[in-house]
């Protein structure tokens, strides 16, 4: 994957909230 799963998830947790 281009993308760890840290970041997927750090930027997928933000994203979703606003």
């Amino acid at each position: 994957n281009i993308i760890p799963e840290i970041y997927f998830q750090a930027i997928k947790r933000p994203l979703n909230d606003v």
